[in-house]
C-alpha cells in the first residue's frame, strides 16, 4: 500500500471521482434527484465550506464536505461519495475519514445527513463511526427509503 493523502478538491477532480463512483453511491445520488455523479459532486462542492478528495497513490478513494445549515450554527450536512478503490483499502479509507471527521466536528460540532437505506455498508460505516441513525423514511423526489443520520460531537 502506498501514500494516502487527503487535500481540498482540485480542478479535475470531481470529474474523476465521478468516473470511479461506487454503484450505490450513484444509486443514492440519483435517489435524491441528481442527474448524474457529475451533478451530485458540484452541486456539493458550489454549497460547502470544505470540500475534500482522498487519494491513494494518486487513485480517488472518494469525495467528501460540510455544507452549513446556515451562516452562523454549529451544524453542517456532511456529505461522501465513494469510489471503487474503496473495496480494496476499507481499512485505510476507515481510517482517513475518522480522522477527518473529527476535524470536521470541531467546525461543526453536529454533523448530519440522509443515508439511502439500501446502502447498507454506507449505514453500517455510519454506526462504526458513531453516527445515531434513525428508522428509514420515504425522502427526496422518488420517496426512496432513507435514514437520518447524525453525530454530535461530546463536550
Amino acid at each position: 500500500m502506498g501514500e494516502a493523502l487527503i487535500r481540498p478538491v482540485r480542478t479535475g477532480d470531481v470529474g474523476l471521482v465521478a468516473l470511479e463512483l461506487r454503484p450505490a453511491d450513484l444509486a443514492e445520488v440519483l435517489a435524491c434527484g441528481a442527474v448524474d455523479a457529475r451533478d451530485a459532486l458540484e452541486a456539493s462542492v458550489a454549497v460547502s465550506t470544505v470540500s475534500l478528495v482522498a487519494l491513494l497513490d494518486d487513485r480517488p478513494l472518494g469525495m467528501f464536505g460540510v455544507a452549513p445549515d446556515g451562516l452562523i450554527g454549529s451544524s453542517a450536512r456532511a456529505w461522501l461519495l465513494t469510489c471503487r478503490e474503496v473495496d480494496r483499502h476499507p481499512v485505510t479509507f476507515f481510517r482517513l475519514t475518522r480522522q477527518w471527521l473529527e476535524v470536521l466536528l470541531m467546525l461543526y460540532p453536529c454533523l448530519w445527513n440522509w443515508v439511502d437505506a439500501r446502502y447498507t455498508s454506507a449505514v453500517s460505516w455510519l454506526e462504526r463511526l458513531g453516527f445515531q441513525l434513525r428508522p428509514a423514511v420515504p425522502h427526496g423526489p422518488g420517496d426512496m427509503l432513507f435514514r437520518y443520520a447524525c453525530l454530535r460531537r461530546e463536550p
